[in-house]
């Protein structure tokens, strides 16, 4: 079983955001994402982000939780 310092619920502009600083940091953290993509909803910016951090791993909600 993998072990994270933090989990991360959303992979939209603050969610990508709070995964490069915390891989900044050093700490090992989960982004968990409900759309197909990261950043896919993003609608306050016009950036779409799709570069997962060194210490961050990005999972589809299903992925990590099953289909109901």
């Amino acid at each position: 079983m993998e072990r994270f310092d933090v989990a991360i619920v959303g992979g939209g502009t603050a969610g990508f955001s709070a995964l490069q600083q915390l891989s900044n940091l050093g700490k090992q953290a989960i982004l968990i994402e409900a759309g197909k993509t990261p950043g896919s909803k993003n609608v306050s910016g016009g950036i779409l982000y799709s570069k997962t951090p060194k210490n961050g791993k990005v999972y589809n909600v299903e992925d990590v939780f099953g289909q109901e």
